[in-house]
């Protein structure tokens, strides 16, 4: 097959355009973005118990320290230390961070003004492999004084979910 230059222009352009779609959309939605692994510079605050029956647990991790006005990066870290695991989503959100007052009353929620992508899939934990859970973009806007942070995992079957104290300083 004997290609013109103007088949040739029209082939590149094609890619060109059908690479530039694909790269548009790669930052489009709320969903939480997945790392291999968490920067060093946060702090581990607490970790949930396996899952019965197996060795998948949750850590979380997040910049220190918290404060009234900024937008904390939340590290949901999922352990396996047990056999091969899978965990099903029912939706592109993966994690969910809370924080509650002393009179047990909501006061943050990490995805209250996001939307997330319906759609069921599946993610698997090799022994002694994790995967790490971003939650970013959510700005703290609760005065300063000390919670309680709920982090959980959105997954069947349930991982653990971490609940500990935390301060949220001026």
């Amino acid at each position: 097959m004997i290609m013109t230059r103007w088949h040739s222009r029209l082939l590149v352009t094609t890619i060109a355009v059908i690479l530039g779609l694909g790269l548009s959309t790669v930052g489009c939605g709320t969903e939480p973005v997945i790392n291999s692994l968490a920067p060093t510079t946060t702090v581990t605050l607490g970790q949930s118990q396996p899952v019965p029956g197996g060795g998948v647990s949750l850590a979380v991790k997040f910049d220190q320290p918290l404060r009234t006005g900024s937008t904390p990066v939340w590290y949901l870290t999922v352990s396996n230390d047990g056999v091969d695991a899978t965990l099903n989503f029912s939706s592109g959100q993966r994690g969910e961070v809370v924080l509650l007052a002393a009179d047990g009353s909501e006061v943050y929620r990490w995805s209250a003004q996001r939307t997330f992508i319906q759609v069921i899939s599946t993610e698997s934990i090799p022994t002694a492999d994790s995967l790490v859970y971003e939650l970013d973009g959510t700005k703290l806007t609760v005065p300063p004084g000390e919670y309680e942070m709920i982090a959980t995992v959105l997954s069947s079957p349930e991982v653990s979910p971490v609940s500990q104290k935390v301060t949220v300083e001026p």
